[in-house]
């Protein structure tokens, strides 16, 4: 099955804005490709704007964006490409105030730290990017929750 991940930015919101696909992202270790990474952008924006899918396989190796003094310079990465950028973001509030979001361990987290499994918690993030941005139905369709093991049951299929 499809997984979501979520997980904050960081410093690098700039780059996350310019970019339609990157040659690696830090994800988690347990991300496969074909995945929904949802990126968290920090204050002062504290929204959530930007949908990735992991283009490819997970591997560990050099982290670009640590500095060559860091003593740990390795991390989970992946090839991640954009799905889509949310026009209408969703923001801090909006997901504290959904009674099934306002506990998810990444809204408890304030949305820091490594990356979150937010499938558990997908029909509800869903249902609020779609209330707010209803013209990416369609570009997020094979995303929807009722699809994501559809989706994988033809992704297996195909590729035997």
């Amino acid at each position: 099955m499809l997984q979501i991940w979520i997980q904050a930015a960081g410093h690098f919101v700039k780059a996350l804005s310019e970019m339609q696909q990157h040659p690696e992202w830090n994800v988690s270790s347990k991300a496969k490709t074909g995945d929904l990474l949802i990126l968290y952008r920090p204050k002062p924006e504290s929204c959530i704007r930007d949908r990735f899918a992991i283009s490819g396989p997970v591997h560990y190796g050099r982290a670009w964006w640590k500095p060559p003094w860091a003593a740990k310079k390795e991390a989970y990465i992946a090839p991640i490409e954009r799905v889509c950028l949310l026009q209408n973001k969703i923001s801090q509030h909006d997901v504290r105030d959904d009674s099934q979001l306002a506990e998810a361990p990444f809204v408890r987290a304030n949305f820091q730290g490594h990356p979150y499994l937010a499938t558990p918690y997908w029909p509800y993030l869903y249902r609020l990017i779609i209330s707010k941005n209803a013209d990416l139905a369609d570009v997020l369709r094979y995303f929807r929750p009722d699809q994501l093991v559809h989706v994988e049951q033809l992704k297996t299929r195909n590729n035997t």
